[in-house]
């Protein structure tokens, strides 16, 4: 099986091979400010860390037996959020990479992740096109609206907007996108 690799490219456009994945493909990564990247690979999804100034080691930081890795994001409360397919399964995982899984979806899929920062979290999924919340506290609630789109998206997004969890740009293309769709 061919390996799927994450490449470094420098400064001066130089391109090196900083991690090469045992399983077929790399859907996610995420860099801490440290320099610290989580690169989360798929089929037989695992979660990889490749601290600075490391050598790439092919032992799994997580490994929570699912098929696919979608998303990571790094929690307020510096937890690691893990997003899954195809059981839709979400998981929190501590800086030792013990994981404990927090959310069994409706959708097989959780495709996307957004941190909030006052601590709680933006789910994306796939099949219903669903946006949901995971509060601080750990309950799950569903956006306005079925894969929202026209009147409720752009309420929905005046909430997120309001929430910090958008920026401007994000506000801007997103109302652009939600005029197009109808």
């Amino acid at each position: 099986m061919r390996r799927r690799r994450v490449l470094k490219v420098a400064r001066n456009g130089a391109v090196s091979v900083l991690f090469d994945a045992p399983e077929a493909n790399v859907f996610a990564l995420l860099a801490d400010p440290d320099g610290t990247l989580f690169i989360a690979t798929s089929p037989a999804g695992k979660v990889y860390r490749l601290r600075p100034g490391t050598e790439a080691s092919l032992e799994p930081f997580f490994d929570p037996g699912e098929t696919y890795i979608w998303a990571l994001a790094r929690g307020a409360d510096g937890a690691l959020w893990v997003a899954t397919g195809t059981e839709g399964h979400l998981y929190r995982v501590d800086a030792a990479g013990k994981g404990e899984m927090v959310y069994d979806g409706e959708d097989p899929h959780l495709r996307s992740l957004r941190a909030e920062r006052g601590g709680g979290l933006l789910i994306g999924t796939a099949g219903q096109g669903l946006l949901l919340r995971r509060s601080p506290d750990g309950g799950v609630h569903r956006g306005p609206g079925r894969g929202a789109r026209g009147g409720g998206a752009m309420t929905l997004l005046a909430a997120l907007r309001s929430a910090g969890a958008i920026d401007a740009l994000d506000q801007r293309f997103a109302e652009a996108v939600c005029r197009l769709a109808g």
